[in-house]
């Protein structure tokens, strides 16, 4: 995945580099320099990207997936 295709998928969707950072699990320094080509973006982060841009899985439930196993790991 190119850092265009990126930034195209998260414009489609209304994604904030925040939301991709939660869903990849990685900080949004790290989406950013995905944003600007300094690190390619990881494959399962792509792999999501297009899933989500081809509508296989919705980007509300996926966020609130990562929300609730955060809130489930401040509980623990």
């Amino acid at each position: 995945m190119t850092q265009n295709e990126m930034l195209e998928i998260m414009s489609r969707h209304k994604l904030s580099r925040a939301d991709i950072a939660a869903i990849s699990g990685k900080s949004q320094r790290q989406v950013f320099s995905w944003e600007k080509g300094i690190f390619s973006v990881p494959r399962t982060v792509a792999l999501m990207l297009y899933a989500l841009d081809e509508g296989k899985v919705d980007a509300k439930w996926v966020i609130a997936k990562i929300h609730k196993e955060n809130m489930d790991l401040i509980r623990s």
